[in-house]
């Protein structure tokens, strides 16, 4: 697939810049349906409203597609309870799939869409994060659904594919011209990494790790699923009639660029849908370092899109570096950064980017910032309006 199937008419002769919106007020999980359990919370009932005033932001930076966390950890749909036996030293947890979908998801996801459209801008809505497949002893304060029975028993797994996956496919349908891709999971490597290969734990949300076969399966059906959805267009090659094609790309939001191809820790390949989608900050962790140092270019990756890249500075926590291909970032403004960093993606030959935003959520109420500083946004202006 080539870069130009990616460029927009604003920015034709250049990247086109995405922005990725998490979650209104960091309600991870639990915004969409509004509350744990769904309605819990009629105060994040306004989200769509929020998001409208921030699509027209976006719009005036010339931003042409969004990239919104739907479902997250799950943490809103069924319920979990932990069991522990050998006197507490192991565990697991019982999920309960809710009995049906709460009509709140399906109206707000309905309005969302209605929302992209009524702004002429591109969506791609993700539908679950990898928190929902850790499988932690302590989640508490640490985002994890542990839902993580949906990928391990298919029933369980069929049961989500069928009441959340199929059902938003059906809202979509009415909504196909806003819909840039469906991404059906976040950096599922996350899950698939036991210590035991790197001498130490590569992500402390997990303590039980996913077989990456597990998590194959999951992605293969997924994606089948919404590759399955189809509708009527005119066909080119016969004017005057019509011809059936897929409804939506699909894609998946894959952490790493060598998540695209073949895994090599696992020997396998997990699939990435219609659209290629790859994730870039570069680590300090030395393991991470040798597969994620600098940004491939885009005949590298096979016209990949690259479906996060930080706005902020690096994130100590997470071992985030400043960019090595960017000569003495560290003292750069952030509008310069953001700018810098731009002008690499697009000499690298990439057709869509997305930022991922530097500023934290806040309580809930009559706004929902937008969560990209002023800086980031000058950046942005000053590379799409130069």
């Amino acid at each position: 697939m080539g870069n130009d199937e990616f460029q927009g008419t604003a920015t034709a002769h250049r990247l086109e810049v995405g922005f990725n919106y998490p979650w209104p007020w960091d309600k991870y999980g639990i915004y969409l349906g509004s509350g744990s359990p769904p309605g819990a919370d009629p105060s994040l009932s306004k989200w769509v409203d929020t998001l409208k005033a921030n699509l027209v932001t976006l719009q005036q930076l010339g931003i042409t597609v969004v990239r919104i966390f739907l479902m997250g950890n799950l943490a809103n749909w069924g319920t979990v309870q932990k069991r522990e036996w050998n006197n507490g030293k192991d565990w697991w947890w019982d999920f309960t799939p809710p009995s049906q979908l709460d009509s709140l998801f399906k109206d707000q996801l309905d309005a969302m869409f209605a929302a992209f459209a009524a702004s002429q801008m591109k969506v791609i809505p993700s539908l679950v994060d990898f928190g929902a497949a850790c499988d932690v002893r302590n989640p508490d304060g640490r985002g994890m659904g542990v839902r993580c029975e949906i990928w391990k028993r298919f029933p369980t797994q069929k049961q989500f594919f069928d009441m959340v996956l199929e059902p938003f496919l059906d809202i979509s349908m009415k909504h196909i011209d806003s819909i840039f891709a469906w991404e059906l999971m976040n950096e599922p490597i996350w899950v698939t990494l036991p210590p035991s290969m790197f001498g130490k734990p590569l992500n402390s949300f997990v303590d039980r790790f996913l077989p990456a076969s597990d998590m194959e399966t999951f992605l293969k059906e997924g994606l089948q699923r919404i590759q399955a959805r189809v509708t009527t267009v005119p066909d080119p090659a016969n004017p005057g009639t019509q011809k059936q094609t897929h409804a939506f790309k699909s894609t998946v939001g894959h952490r790493f660029a060598w998540n695209l191809d073949q895994l090599p820790l696992f020997g396998t390949t997990w699939p990435s849908g219609d659209i290629r989608q790859f994730h870039y900050y570069p680590s300090t962790e030395q393991f991470l370092d040798r597969m994620d140092d600098t940004l491939p270019n885009s005949r590298q990756t096979r016209g990949a899109i690259l479906g996060e890249f930080a706005a902020g500075p690096p994130v100590a926590a997470k071992h985030h570096k400043f960019w090595p291909e960017i000569p003495g970032e560290s003292g750069l403004s952030t509008s310069d950064r953001m700018l810098r960093r731009l002008e690499l993606i697009e000499r690298k030959g990439y057709g869509l980017a997305l930022i991922w935003p530097d500023l934290d959520g806040s309580a809930p109420g009559a706004t929902d910032p937008l969560k990209l500083s002023a800086g980031a946004q000058d950046g942005v202006k000053r590379y799409l309006h130069k």
